[in-house]
């Protein structure tokens, strides 16, 4: 069985937050690859059990630890488990990346408790106390509202970006978003990987492969070279190219696993 449940924060969190959500999943169900789709926004990550791996790239693999987050791992990603991996996470808003994790993080998954100390052991026995979804949420935020962090006037500035990023879809280019702002494209640069802490190409590429294969779920009867086409690629081998990139498999096979993260609010 995967089971999935999700919602928005209260207003008061949304410049924060993007999500909660609980996913479940069973090693008995075989349509689940365990890959992962980005989308650039990090992830606090409360898992049940203690048995459960993140394969990076081609060769590293990490254990999880019961509160984690993922910091500058190489892409494609996964989650391998052994019987069960229950999760509950704080998905938060891309342009709140750098307020939560900062750059002196070690690479790779990173325990949650260098961040936060016990406060996020607690916050986990506490979502965990319960099955109730909203009653969970309703942890989280109160751990969000007790973090007191707020948007400087920069990062107000890469929420617009961003959102002009998720308005196209992911079909623009730095070029184009340095015109709609009116800087450089290096200053954008730097205030962008300052604040979300993935380069602006990346990240932009991530919202396009994400929105593609959440349209092609969203609709099955369209054909992926149609994708495609639609989400900017001049042909499908481009698209399929750049999609084992990210998710190390192609869009097909993910869209008929049906895999891990391919959910969304947005």
């Amino acid at each position: 069985m995967i089971r999935f449940i999700n919602k928005r924060p209260i207003k008061k969190l949304q410049h924060l937050v993007h999500s909660f959500y609980f996913q479940s999943f069973n090693s008995d169900v075989q349509d689940n690859s365990g890959l992962i789709a980005d989308d650039g926004c990090y992830e606090i990550m409360l898992v049940k059990e203690e048995n459960g791996f993140l394969r990076a790239g081609s060769y590293v693999k990490y254990q999880i630890p019961k509160t984690y987050t993922i910091h500058k791992v190489e892409q494609p990603f996964g989650i391998e488990y052994p019987n069960s991996f229950n999760t509950f996470c704080i998905k938060l808003q891309p342009w709140a990346n750098a307020l939560f994790f900062s750059d002196d993080l070690p690479q790779g998954v990173i325990d949650l408790r260098i961040v936060f100390g016990e406060e996020i052991s607690r916050l986990h026995d506490s979502i965990f106390s319960t099955s109730d979804f909203s009653r969970r949420a309703e942890i989280a935020e109160e751990f969000i509202i007790r973090q007191n962090m707020y948007l400087s006037s920069d990062t107000k500035f890469i929420r617009k970006v961003c959102q002009e990023i998720y308005k196209c879809n992911g079909n623009i280019t730095v070029k184009e978003l340095s015109g709609v702002f009116q800087i450089s494209r290096q200053a954008l640069n730097k205030l962008f990987y300052a604040n979300v802490k993935h380069t602006l190409k990346k990240f932009i590429l991530l919202i396009r492969i994400r929105a593609s294969i959440e349209y092609k779920l969203a609709n099955p009867d369209i054909s992926l070279t149609s994708v495609a086409y639609m989400f900017g690629y001049s042909d499908q081998a481009h698209f399929v190219n750049n999609f084992k990139r990210l998710c190390g498999t192609t869009p097909s096979s993910f869209v008929k696993n049906r895999s891990y993260s391919c959910n969304d609010l947005r």
